[in-house]
């Protein structure tokens, strides 16, 4: 029983071995694999230099929406156009 079980299975393994597309898939995936390593590294060194510029932007636009809501210029009476 072991023997027709080891007959297909070496079978299987002598055809990924001799076949091109596994290794180039294996490479594939190696390549992909890679990337996310480097996407990931640099979101994380990143992220926060990121996060803190939105914060940035995020108070001068509340500092000027305040500016324009609360301190519109007055009108100042001109002295010298009273006369």
């Amino acid at each position: 029983m072991l023997r027709t079980l080891s007959r297909p299975l070496s079978a299987l393994i002598a055809f990924f071995r001799s076949s091109d597309e596994g290794q180039g898939l294996a490479e594939y995936g190696l390549i992909l694999t890679l990337i996310a390593i480097v996407a990931i590294i640099s979101l994380i060194v990143i992220g926060g230099q990121v996060s803190k510029m939105i914060s940035n932007v995020a108070v001068v636009k509340a500092r000027i929406r305040y500016r324009v809501r609360y301190l519109r210029p007055t009108t100042v009476a001109c002295v010298t156009c009273a006369s």
